[in-house]
């Protein structure tokens, strides 16, 4: 699994320090939901992983690529979306999963 992180909060640290997101951008961020692509090649752990809304500072949020030729993404949810959805975090079954070979 190693092999296929890409580190979305790597990512986000590197684009802060080129400038890419301003500190300010940052802040504004409430939480991060996963989007799966959900079509007859989505498995079944993208489809467990779709709609979940993690906090920022959740160490799953780091794994980009739940697998080699994942098409899922974390989105950010900005702190000024009129309703934003609760927080779920991920079922301890499925982050011991994701956090195997991290």
């Amino acid at each position: 699994m190693k092999n296929f992180l890409a580190g979305y909060l790597t990512r986000r640290k590197a684009a802060n320090d080129s400038g890419n997101i301003s500190k300010e951008k940052e802040d504004d961020i409430y939480a991060l939901q996963r989007s799966e692509i959900i079509d007859e090649h989505t498995c079944n752990l993208c489809l467990s992983m779709d709609g979940l809304v993690l906090a920022t500072d959740d160490k799953i949020a780091s794994v980009d690529l739940c697998h080699e030729g994942c098409r899922g993404i974390w989105v950010e949810i900005m702190k000024e979306e009129p309703d934003p959805p609760p927080v779920t975090g991920v079922p301890d079954e499925l982050r011991r999963y994701l956090q195997r070979d991290v």
